[in-house]
């Protein structure tokens, strides 16, 4: 659950108050985007995704993928390693979720959310 971070009262004419809350729900959704991309390296795996929702969290991965190909691809002509480390990078983070969801101690909900963190980063 996300709230938003301009609340919005359902009085008056409809079509204005749903607009308000389509508005607020998307400024809320590009913040939440923004604070979980920029803590993503800091806050590692796991605290993502106990801090984030799940949507938020997939995102954010992504974007880290993507972050690490486009790094890898700048470097390629100047450092010969530049992809396989990026190609490393990636790698890791299979094993840091399995990790996760094979813990004891994580509730059914929070292992649903990381399998299919899981089933995402395979496809």
């Amino acid at each position: 659950c996300v709230a938003l971070q301009r609340p919005v009262l359902a009085v008056g004419n409809v079509e204005e108050w749903l607009q308000d809350l389509l508005r607020s729900m998307r400024r809320t959704l590009r913040l939440t985007l923004q604070e979980a991309v920029a803590g993503l390296e800091q806050l590692g795996l796991a605290e993502l995704l106990e801090a984030y929702p799940a949507q938020v969290g997939c995102y954010a991965l992504q974007l880290l993928w993507t972050t690490w190909v486009e790094e890898g691809l700048k470097r390629v002509r100047h450092h010969r390693g530049a992809l396989p480390h990026a190609s490393a990078r990636i790698a890791q983070v299979l094993p840091e979720q399995v990790a996760l969801a094979t813990r004891r101690d994580m509730v059914a909900l929070e292992r649903t959310r990381v399998g299919t963190l899981i089933t995402i980063q395979v496809h």
